[in-house]
């Protein structure tokens, strides 16, 4: 069984709008996605000062990666980026 089986959703434009955001966030760079997650999960935590310090490093890592160069040279010819999963 999928999670999608699993869920309860009584609003059809609710589960539209997360349909749509599923797939735009599937469309973008995996790496990125995670730094992001990982920076919602670890900002609560964090006083304003230090969030930033933080996105600043989560930043600083994801350049120069294959993805973040994919991003760059797919902007630059103006096309969609292709990005593959690093894992």
């Amino acid at each position: 069984m999928t999670s999608r089986e699993h869920a309860v959703v009584t609003d059809p434009s609710r589960r539209a709008a997360a349909d749509a955001l599923a797939g735009a966030s599937a469309a973008q760079s995996h790496s990125a996605i995670r730094a992001a997650k990982r920076l919602c999960n670890e900002a609560p935590d964090l006083d304003v000062a230090a969030a930033f310090v933080r996105e600043t490093e989560l930043h600083l890592g994801l350049l120069g990666t294959p993805e973040q160069l994919e991003a760059v040279q797919a902007a630059l010819i103006k096309r969609t980026p292709v990005f593959e999963d690093p894992r």
